[in-house]
């Protein structure tokens, strides 16, 4: 698994200065591990690409409707595929089938096996990234909001996040920041994975 994000970017957002940054960066990366796996199981997908290999039947990752595969869980953020066999034939994607909207493969002149039973194979990269240049050297970038998501969690999690605030009459306080903004909340919600 590729990190979302670094110790260094969580702790630019914090604005931690340099002797907390040096005896902190192990705690920030284990932190940014468990918030990433966090975030995962909350909404169903992966935030980074992921390398898989499955075997796909109705009902076990996928429905299938004639000509069309449903791909359920993480595996409907399919980025690309590298192997698709079914019954044992590889099929070449824009020639035997197509990915025509995310999670949903397309059999081209055919349909897919009634009730797939297991003979349907594929191994690809999923998770929410954006694939950039070329084969085989393809780039995966994460989804910008999910790796703010990721940040600020990580932030509050660290109990580093603080605020100094003044009362006006020249007393300064510091406040840790210990709950994430609601418009964080809210935007990590509408990340959740639709065919869970």
């Amino acid at each position: 698994m590729t990190r979302i994000c670094t110790a260094i970017e969580v702790f630019d957002f914090m604005g931690t200065g340099a002797e907390e940054r040096t005896g902190n960066t192990t705690m920030i990366e284990t932190l940014i591990d468990n918030v990433t796996d966090s975030v995962e199981r909350a909404i169903g997908r992966k935030l980074s690409n992921t390398s898989f290999t499955i075997k796909v039947h109705e009902d076990r990752y996928c429905s299938i409707s004639g000509p069309y595969l449903f791909l359920k869980g993480i595996y409907h953020d399919i980025v690309s595929i590298s192997s698709l066999k079914e019954n044992g034939v590889a099929l070449v994607e824009d020639t035997d089938f197509f990915i025509t909207i995310p999670g949903v493969l397309e059999r081209i002149d055919a349909c897919w096996s009634p009730d797939g039973a297991g003979r349907i194979e594929i191994a690809g990269i999923c998770g929410l990234v954006t694939r950039g240049g070329t084969s085989p050297n393809y780039t995966y970038t994460p989804y910008a909001d999910l790796k703010q998501i990721v940040i600020e969690a990580t932030a509050v999690k660290s109990g580093l996040w603080a605020k100094n605030v003044s009362d006006g009459d020249g007393n300064d306080f510091t406040i840790l920041k210990q709950n994430l903004p609601k418009i964080t909340i809210d935007s990590l919600k509408s990340w959740r994975n639709p065919m869970i």
